[in-house]
């Protein structure tokens, strides 16, 4: 009873996050990249795909505080961020991390929340509640029966604190990296001891490209599955999924992936050990969607996120892939749909980003992030879930953090090198490194980095940091 009442009182803290550092990481979150199919062609909808090739050209145009184009409104789709408006009545507090903390702190042991000597002008905010509450539903509870007689997928068990990290295969001048560029990237992050490349979405032909660039370097990638802000759940992302199943089923290897680099113990079938499957850690599906997608009702939203991973689940399974599936959302969102979200999931996910929060120094960084992703591993605790594998129908099945695996996932992290500050949070490249030192300290073993390199297609934004995330300087020993 004590333990659930700290954690109740942890996960309130951490809901008490500033609604202005709500909304700039979410003002920051990536460029979306649009396609569309037709007859089964992939056909980019802004013209960059011409006559069917896969020559992808990726959006640079995303949230509101980009500068508009009218001239490029008619060829250009832009999804826009839409925030909630707080209610006034709800006044929330942001744990402060202790300066301290990393010394503290152990891999894997963040820090109880510290909220002795906070000043209310620095921490009081409002919280953007959404305005449709769970308990407002009258939506009947999925029904995950159908996946009683999946096969159970195995514990997350990342063996490195040194995990995964972004990728985006697009120059500065947004136009596709050539396959030898790609090679010697992935190659790169490989020989820095890296072992998993996130993929935000499969255009410029990314999964054929990484992926045989992964395979050469025992490799694996966490790949996405895009869903539009402004169109939702269409063809466009059920066409993903045939161009994914598509690719793992033909996609031929000689000989198993190298067990060195295997994060999974079971998540893929001896079956699948010869096709792209094996090279597939985690799939997501959406980023951030119900927080970011202009839907009158959340709620409703949420049900229709989960209906669709659930039938994504079921083709995909029958198609050879084992392994956990997820999608991310902040974690105020996430735990105001758990009971939708939890059952869906293999695992929670969340993109957390410390310097968004104006209060919280490079030096603060590991500790807050530890923070937040302790709050998230227990967001779903007594959420009743499917027997999937006929297995427990308590929620989650995989891992523990404390053992082998892990039950939760910081999807996004980083630091940039260069900008604005943000507060407390200062931009450069000494802040970099001490920030991602904490981080990686802290919850490497469970966090993605944000990124390799610098991202010279995406706007600068608010604070003039958006470009400047690359990281490689600090693990290849200098930047370039």
């Amino acid at each position: 009873m004590k333990k659930a009442i700290v954690s109740t009182v942890a996960l309130l803290l951490l809901l008490r996050c500033t609604y202005a550092a709500l909304q700039a990481q979410h003002r920051h979150h990536h460029n979306k990249h649009h396609e569309t199919y037709r007859g089964g062609e992939l056909i980019y909808q802004a013209g960059a795909y011409k006559d069917a090739q896969r020559i992808a050209q990726p959006l640079l145009k995303h949230h509101k505080y980009d500068n508009d184009d009218p001239a490029a409104a008619t060829t250009i789709t832009r999804p826009v961020s839409h925030h909630p408006s707080p209610s006034p009545d709800r006044k929330i507090l942001l744990a402060k991390p202790a300066h301290d903390g990393l010394q503290k702190t152990s891999a894997e042991k963040p820090l109880s929340p510290v909220t002795s000597g906070v000043d209310d002008d620095d921490y009081y905010r409002y919280h953007p509640h959404p305005k449709h509450s769970s308990s407002s539903s009258s939506s009947p509870p999925a029904d995950y029966s159908d996946e009683d007689d999946l096969p159970p997928i195995g514990p997350l068990t990342p063996n490195t604190n040194q995990w995964a990290i972004v990728y985006y295969p697009y120059t500065a001048a947004s136009s596709c990296k050539p396959a030898s560029t790609i090679r010697s990237d992935i190659a790169s992050i490989s020989a820095h001891g890296f072992t998993t490349i996130r993929l935000h979405a499969s255009d410029c032909n990314a999964l054929q490209t990484v992926g045989s660039a992964a395979l050469l370097h025992s490799m694996r990638m966490i790949v996405g599955i895009h869903i539009d802000e402004d169109t939702g759940i269409d063809e466009l992302a059920h066409a993903q999924v045939d161009e994914l199943i598509g690719w793992a089923t033909s996609f031929q290897i000689s000989s198993p992936l190298s067990s060195t680099n295997r994060t999974t113990s079971s998540s893929s079938s001896s079956s699948s050990s010869s096709n792209g499957w094996s090279l597939i850690e985690l799939l997501t599906i959406g980023e951030e969607t119900i927080y970011n997608t202009p839907s009158p009702s959340p709620q409703a939203y949420a049900h229709s996120l989960a209906t669709f991973i659930h039938s994504t689940r079921l083709r995909l399974r029958r198609a050879g892939y084992a392994g956990p599936i997820t999608t991310t959302e902040p974690i105020p969102t996430f735990y105001e749909h758990r009971e939708i979200l939890c059952p869906a999931l293999d695992i929670p996910a969340s993109n957390i980003h410390p310097f968004f929060v104006e209060t919280v120094t490079a030096g603060d960084a590991g500790a807050y992030v530890a923070h937040a992703l302790s709050i998230l591993s227990e967001i779903c605790d007594g959420i009743p879930g499917p027997r999937r594998g006929g297995g427990s129908a308590s929620w989650p099945s995989s891992g523990d953090d404390d053992g082998d695996g892990v039950r939760a996932l910081n999807l996004e992290t980083g630091w940039p090198h260069k900008g604005r500050a943000n507060g407390r949070a200062r931009p450069g490249e000494v802040e970099q490194m001490v920030a991602m030192s904490g981080i990686m300290k802290a919850v490497g073993r469970r966090s993605v980095v944000l990124g390799w390199g610098d991202d010279g297609w995406k706007d600068e934004g608010e604070w003039g940091v958006e470009g400047g995330w690359g990281c490689e300087g600090l693990f290849a020993g200098a930047r370039t």
